[in-house]
């Protein structure tokens, strides 16, 4: 039972006080993107265990390192945390160009002069944030001491003489020494200062064993079906209750035996949260082939190169899916009117329906968000200028054809066009078209 009051979060017998303070970087999860379940709907028991057993290590101040499957689950649990206990985040996307200045500091210019500014960790350490460390397994050896000295010590050298230390090492110094200008630059680490590393560490991608030894580690527990059977039906009030049952059967089907114990099957993963889009998709398009439904969702047998016996039982689970003739091409894209804001402007997607290769009358409209580069115009219009704009091309190519060799080079020549290696009226043309 998760309660939130007098700013105090607890799950089951855990509690810990949440800060008043709502700023910019305190995340919000979206409640229909990454996470399966609505605003305002309970969370799934696996989830409330994931975020009790952070809240324990939060309290014992204890740095974390979560294991999942590929997608957003691991990132979203993280920013669930730190949105129920209005904890600032920030986060670093580690990779194999990831070097010294990316986790300390980066000397930019600013009006004319040379500055030092921090990166993500230096400010977490500073203002005791969250820091997120995704993909750490990725780290190279030259960043490792780095992560090392900061998880173990709380320690960091920066470019500009400042020096990161343990706050309980800072006020000895201080206490011994008194205020001294050389220790002016030692800025200590704030006490609320957290790591949270996130990773999928396998055989071929191994996390580095020192590094391996600061986290307290948890491998984050699958959903079970009977949980998920909700969340979807929420999301997709309309479909069948038997059509979401069958997708959480083939996806748990697929998620043991990715999980198994087999050496000789390597099957990838399943993003749970991926069949969230799948049901809306159902949904949306009544009588769609849920087969190539779901393996826009789960597309590893097309993409990751597999063994025989792989693909084979890829497909023996797809085939137990419903599978139909029903179809839907894209007959027309529009701006959307009335749905239109300033910030996140909408298209209107027109569908036709298509049973066995051919169209019937019915038609199905949906709404995407779009770039700025789709323009409101209306039909009659766009075919005009069509016609006009071919209409001066034309017209633009004949008047080159009727213009000699040396014209047609200065016509290059004005219009900075290089006409080097024509000689003949031809080639000057070519260029010119």
């Amino acid at each position: 039972m998760m309660s939130c009051e007098r700013r105090v979060v607890s799950i089951g017998d855990v509690s810990m006080s949440a800060s008043d303070n709502l700023t910019p970087l305190v995340p919000t999860v979206p409640p229909r993107r990454g996470g399966l379940h609505r605003e305002g709907g309970d969370l799934p028991s696996s989830e409330l265990a994931t975020l009790r057993w952070m809240m324990q290590k939060a309290l014992l101040r204890q740095d974390m390192f979560l294991l999942g499957p590929p997608g957003p689950l691991l990132r979203h649990t993280v920013f669930r945390f730190c949105e129920l206990l209005r904890r600032e985040v920030e986060y670093v996307d580690i990779t194999r160009d990831t070097g010294e200045a990316d986790l300390k500091q980066r000397c930019e210019i600013c009006s004319g002069s040379l500055k030092y500014v921090d990166q993500a960790p230096v400010r977490a350490a500073i203002h005791g944030r969250v820091l997120v460390l995704e993909g750490i397994e990725k780290a190279e050896r030259n960043v490792l001491p780095l992560l090392n000295n900061l998880l173990e010590n709380r320690e960091m050298s920066l470019e500009d003489r400042r020096f990161l230390l343990a706050p309980e090492r800072a006020k000895q110094l201080r206490a011994q020494f008194g205020s001294h200008k050389e220790f002016s630059q030692l800025v200590p680490v704030h006490e609320d200062f957290l790591v949270v590393a996130l990773g999928m560490p396998e055989r071929g991608n191994p996390l580095d064993p020192p590094l391996r030894s600061r986290f307290a580690a948890l491998q984050l527990p699958s959903s079970l079906p009977s949980e998920l059977v909700g969340s979807l039906a929420q999301l997709a009030p309309s479909l069948p209750t038997s059509s979401v049952e069958r997708l959480l059967a083939a996806a748990a089907t697929l998620q043991d035996l990715a999980e198994g114990d087999l050496d000789s099957l390597k099957i990838p993963g399943l993003d749970i949260a991926g069949l969230g889009c799948a049901v809306r998709v159902l949904e949306a398009f009544p009588g769609t082939d849920m087969q190539s439904v779901f393996k826009r969702v789960y597309p590893a047998a097309e993409i990751v190169p597999l063994q025989e016996q792989e693909v084979a039982l890829i497909k023996k689970v797809l085939a137990e899916l419903q599978s139909s003739s029903v179809s839907y091409s894209l007959e027309d894209v529009s701006l959307a009117h009335g749905e239109v804001s300033e910030k996140l402007p909408a298209a209107r997607l027109r569908f036709r329906k298509c049973v066995s290769g051919r169209h019937t009358d019915n038609v199905v409209e949906a709404l995407a968000a779009c770039g700025p580069f789709l323009r409101a115009s209306d039909h009659k219009s766009e075919s005009v200028n069509l016609e006009k704009d071919i209409a001066s091309e034309e017209g633009e190519a004949h008047q080159l054809r009727s213009l000699s060799a040396k014209e047609l080079r200065t016509w290059l020549s004005v219009r900075g066009v290089s006409h080097t290696g024509c000689f003949e009226k031809a080639e000057f043309l070519a260029r010119a078209q």
